[in-house]
């Protein structure tokens, strides 16, 4: 029999906010409310230790690159053509910096980041099994169908995420196999049912940030100058090629869609515009919207109210129901904060790819994955979800930070001596002891 009061002394509670906070994600809206009700937690601490959180290094480095994204968009309010609507969204990225506070200076802390790595290797492998019953089934555990054309939603419910999400989440889950191989050289097989699941997902944009994950981590990988056996990785791949070659023989849809992506590389417009969901009319639209308003774009999240206005096709069919965002992370920025908007997307790549190189040869290089999962959730040519959308922004955010945190130690490793660190300790201590005689 378990004994109750021993396992709420063991619950690591930092921990589990982190894990709930990324398992979140699939579970509808929740991952809002966790992230307003700690950046609400984040508005005490900066009233309270401002001139101490002030010295943290973290907390700087996150504050600078959050200003790269934020600044654009607080100058695109000045003649935003939806200014309700982007001053929303302007106001609510606030949350990220106080919500990052909080994470940084008490939550996440070293010698966590073992714990976070294994939480997170079994939400992602949640995910994927999750998947691969709703394929075989039609439903996940939550009796969440399938898309309409039949690709994959798993706990992502009513749009086919998962497949973007695992995508993302790879560079970490990669860390985690390596860990795994030290013990067991197979463990490797365990990126099969994950790559399977991103296949049939659907998504090209999945697909596109697959490679791109594959290709940062194993640059990560060889940087480190880890051994890595060729024999190992050809049968890897051989199997792969087997594995992915019979799943889209044997899925129509996804048969179809493999096919109609080949042609990325016609030079027929037709099948072009087929191979990438018809968006070249929506890229042509934030192009012009861009060119138009070339300073400070249009406003976040105000393309879509402003696209029959820039559309540059008569026969758009994105007309009579405008794209909600361009479809393109790069263009986005481009059309709603414009060059100022660009040369801080700049910046902010620039910002995180020098610190992450500053990293990789310390004792903390174990933690860049969480750094390149947050650069594949930002890439440039990511199409499926907004920029600036909170569901997006939230991830990007999220992976960033928990980045920082862990990496905190190369910059300041007095953190935990804090007055606030000590009362924090003894708020969880005497939560323990609470719960455990009750």
């Amino acid at each position: 029999m378990i004994n109750k009061t021993s396992l709420l002394k063991h619950i690591d509670i930092r921990l589990f906010t982190v894990l709930l906070l990324l398992l979140s994600f699939s579970l509808g809206e929740v991952y809002r409310h966790l992230l307003v009700i700690i950046a609400i937690i984040g508005i005490y601490l900066l009233i309270g230790r401002y001139k101490s959180l002030s010295k943290e290094a973290g907390v700087r480095f996150l504050i600078l690159i959050f200003l790269c994204i934020w600044v654009p968009m607080l100058i695109a309010l000045i003649d935003a053509a939806y200014l309700e609507r982007s001053a929303s969204v302007t106001g609510r990225f606030l949350i990220f910096p106080l919500a990052g506070i909080v994470l940084l200076y008490w939550i996440l802390r070293p010698g966590m980041e073992q714990k976070l790595l294994w939480g997170t290797i079994g939400i992602v492998m949640f995910w994927t099994i999750d998947a691969l019953i709703q394929f075989r089934w039609g439903h996940d555990i939550l009796g969440n169908p399938a898309y309409a054309s039949g690709r994959l939603t798993g706990t992502f419910s009513k749009w086919p995420h998962v497949g973007v999400i695992l995508a993302i989440f790879l560079p970490v889950y990669l860390e985690g196999l390596y860990q795994l191989s030290l013990k067991s050289r197979w463990s490797w097989l365990l990126i099969l049912p994950v790559l399977v699941v991103i296949l049939l997902g659907g998504g090209r944009s999945s697909w596109l940030l697959t490679m791109v994950a594959l290709i940062l981590y194993f640059t990560y990988f060889k940087k480190l100058g880890r051994q890595f056996s060729w024999r190992r990785g050809i049968l890897l791949g051989l199997i792969s090629i087997i594995l992915f070659t019979v799943t889209t023989l044997n899925v129509d849809w996804l048969s179809q869609r493999v096919n109609s992506t080949l042609g990325i590389f016609s030079d027929d417009f037709k099948s072009f515009s087929l191979a990438t969901s018809k968006r070249p009319p929506i890229w042509s639209t934030a192009l012009n919207m861009s060119m138009q308003h070339w300073i400070n774009g249009v406003g976040p999240r105000a393309f879509q109210s402003s696209y029959r206005q820039y559309s540059t096709m008569p026969d758009d069919p994105f007309l009579k129901q405008p794209a909600g965002h361009p479809h393109l992370y790069v263009l986005e920025v481009a059309a709603e904060t414009g060059l100022i908007g660009i040369t801080g997307y700049i910046a902010f790549f620039i910002l995180v790819i020098r610190h992450m190189r500053n990293t990789m040869h310390t004792r903390y290089s174990s933690i860049i994955p969480w750094g390149l999962a947050g650069l594949v959730a930002a890439f440039p040519l990511s199409s499926t979800m907004s920029f600036y959308a909170y569901f997006s922004s939230s991830l990007i955010w999220t992976l960033f930070i928990i980045y920082i945190a862990l990496s905190r130690p190369l910059n300041h490793p007095q953190r935990y001596t804090t007055k606030d660190g000590i009362q924090f300790e003894k708020a969880v201590e005497k939560f323990n002891s609470t719960s455990a005689t009750q």
